[in-house]
């Protein structure tokens, strides 16, 4: 405002010393026909100064859900696990089993010392200061990548293959601009968030081309399901039926072995892809007399994965 006052004054000094050959009237006009002008303008610096709030929280938003913030080592579970998993499975070199569980197993922590061999970083099997720095660097690099091609999607130097639940985070970071075209029109493209602030400050708009209304967002989702009531319930002297509940629909796997702590390589799993929240998985055909060790881990829609602690049973 005081640059506006400013602005407003020295027009006026400009305009008053004419004002013997203008007449009271016309000088009248002209000085409001600037304070005008300078509403107009201050009225266009509120709507940027809007547009560049929802760029900052739009990089908020993605700099919460797409970043590792713990230090991350075997027998650890949750969705920053997943996150890992997913951008290990993305080099077959690094990571052939691919299996992305939420859960930090043997198989992990052999490919998280792929990792470091191949960035030259000390091999350790788990995710310090230095490999979490490497890998956050990574995702800051996909954040910005506002190519929507699948093909074009890559992950490192060596152009490899994203793995697909990973492009699917990354594209719910998406956001709607329409791009300015050389004839005057426009262009309705889907960019990465983080690329907002350059789309606008080359004149592009904030929504889809020709839309009156601003863009309805939706918040994705990033949480995964809980799970609670973890039972095993022996049917027979070789079969045993595991139930666990969840606070929303998901799908359920069990891996089990006679052996602990749990190796998932070793292990054998039973699953089912249908979306329940009351979870029932049956383990037939095992050994009588024997304690058995499992972990249960469900997906949500969204592909947030929540995995158990590890738990045991015996058999009759």
């Amino acid at each position: 405002m005081i640059a506006g006052f400013s602005l407003a004054a020295l027009l006026f000094s400009g305009v008053t010393a004419n004002a013997q050959t203008t007449g009271t009237s016309d000088v009248s006009s002209q000085v409001q026909a600037l304070l005008d002008q300078i509403k107009v303008l201050q009225d266009q610096l509120e709507v940027l100064m809007q547009l560049q709030q929802q760029v900052n929280t739009a990089v908020q938003d993605v700099q919460g859900t797409l970043k590792l913030v713990r230090q991350l080592r075997q027998g650890m579970s949750g969705d920053d696990i997943t996150l890992l998993q997913e951008l290990l499975a993305s080099d077959p070199s690094i990571y052939p089993e691919g299996l992305v569980t939420g859960y930090f197993g043997p198989l992990t922590a052999k490919a998280v010392r792929a990792y470091q061999r191949k960035h030259g970083l000390e091999q350790v099997g788990e995710v310090g200061p230095k490999t979490r720095n490497l890998i956050d660097k990574w995702l800051t690099k996909l954040w910005r990548d506002d190519d929507d091609n699948d093909e074009d999607e890559d992950g490192d130097d060596d152009n490899i293959k994203l793995h697909p639940s990973l492009v699917k985070r990354l594209r719910e970071h998406k956001a709607l601009i329409c791009h300015r075209t050389g004839n005057g029109g426009g262009q309705t493209l889907a960019i990465a968030k983080m690329a907002l602030s350059a789309h606008l400050a080359h004149g592009d708009i904030l929504g889809e081309c020709g839309s009156t209304t601003p863009p309805v967002t939706t918040t994705p989702d990033t949480t995964p399901p809980i799970i609670s009531n973890l039972t095993a319930t022996s049917t027979s002297s070789t079969t045993v039926s595991v139930t666990w509940n969840t606070n929303e629909t998901a799908t359920s796997k069990v891996w089990y072995s006679t052996t602990t702590p749990l190796v998932l390589d070793t292990a054998s799993m039973v699953s089912s892809a249908s979306l329940i929240t009351s979870h029932d998985v049956s383990l037939t055909n095992l050994p009588a007399s024997t304690t058995h060790y499992f972990i249960a881990v469900s997906s949500d829609a969204s592909e947030n994965t929540a995995t158990s602690s590890e738990s045991s049973f015996a058999t009759p």
